[in-house]
């Protein structure tokens, strides 16, 4: 990954949480990164600016939002800005005046959210430095499709695979080589029946292995 190319990149929850408002500011290093796009969710359009080193993200619905312990709550579409860059980091940061809110309009205590920190570098781009792969999912519950989004921090040989309960595999939705960066992949259950589900992602590289897993709810 380069300066010049956008990216995604997500904001999860640390626990289960029932989201009914937000209304955020998230600061950023603007010499390094411009924001092309927030959204909730992933998919659910907000209100937001950008200016001066500042985003402000409002949104607030009648139908909230039903979040799981790391599940994607926003979204923020980033480009980082080309120049010439020995080493920087473009850290997010959340403003203490941000509040998230639940369905009844109650402000949540003490939430902790978590943002990847990226890194620009003249030889190795941009790369999460946590050094961790990443699996995500939304709406979860969820009764006809969920959308996952995954972060491979090098090129890897990925599958991805959906189990029932009993460990008996329903389908494999990936079996290749793909490159770093931020990917996403909508997965439609509409022959499934309801109940729980298990999403399984092993991640090959030629130094290492991870596999990651998500429970899944789908509802009738």
């Amino acid at each position: 990954m380069n300066p010049g190319y956008e990216y995604d990149v997500p904001v999860t929850v640390s626990f289960p949480l029932t989201l009914g408002a937000v209304s955020m500011v998230i600061n950023y290093p603007v010499e390094l990164a411009e924001i092309k796009g927030v959204q909730i969710a992933g998919q659910v359009p907000c209100y937001y600016s950008a200016s001066a080193g500042k985003i402000y993200v409002a949104w607030a619905s009648i139908s909230p939002l039903q979040l799981l312990t790391d599940d994607l709550m926003l979204l923020i579409k980033v480009k980082v800005n080309t120049g010439e860059y020995i080493e920087n980091q473009i850290l997010f940061t959340i403003d203490s005046n941000s509040e998230l809110a639940d369905e009844d309009a109650l402000v949540y205590q003490d939430v902790l959210l978590n943002i990847p920190q990226l890194i620009i570098g003249n030889v190795t781009g941009i790369e999460s430095l946590n050094n961790e792969f990443s699996l995500v999912n939304y709406p979860n519950p969820f009764s006809q499709s969920t959308e996952f989004q995954y972060t491979l921090i090098e090129g890897s040989e990925i599958t991805l695979i959906i189990y029932d309960v009993l460990g008996q595999q329903v389908q494999t939705l990936i079996n290749e080589y793909q490159p770093s960066g931020t990917h996403s992949l909508r997965f439609s259950a509409q022959d499934l029946s309801a109940g729980i589900y298990y999403c399984k992602m092993e991640v090959q590289t030629d130094s290492r292995s991870q596999i990651l897993t998500r429970q899944l709810f789908i509802n009738r």
